[in-house]
């Protein structure tokens, strides 16, 4: 009796251990290159007009020189904007500059939603690259 039971018992481990292996691991992958790249609400005449409304630098001075900013951010399957980095071209030891990238990244989290870009039909993890300018007036 007691080795029916151990049988039975080893038996729904098996069962259950290969259950649990034919459940596909989530892709974390991401892509730099997809069939359709992610796209801002409204396309990219709106994302400008949230790039100029929402970034707005309050220093006093010219961002130590600075005119050229490179962003750079995933949107993940669920078109959430996540893990954003701002740098700047050329790039020098200055506090200003440092506090305003930090808001640049914090503005960007903030985006709305984008469609998710897409890879043979599905949504997939895509890195984004976005210049821009700053212009003193």
């Amino acid at each position: 009796m007691k080795s029916i039971f151990l049988v039975l018992l080893l038996l729904t481990f098996i069962k259950a251990t290969a259950q649990k292996s034919n459940v596909p691991a989530e892709d974390t992958t991401i892509y730099t290159v997809v069939d359709t790249m992610p796209g801002f609400p409204g396309g990219t005449k709106a994302l400008m007009e949230y790039m100029r409304n929402n970034i707005i630098y309050t220093g006093q001075d010219e961002v130590c020189g600075c005119s050229k900013i490179r962003l750079q951010f995933i949107v993940n399957k669920q078109g959430k904007v996540i893990q954003p980095k701002a740098f700047a071209h050329p790039y020098g030891e200055c506090a200003s500059l440092d506090n305003f990238l930090r808001s640049i990244e914090k503005k960007l989290v903030e985006m709305p939603d984008w469609t998710p870009g897409k890879s043979d039909g599905k949504p997939v993890n895509v890195r984004y690259n976005l210049p821009m300018y700053i212009k003193f007036q």
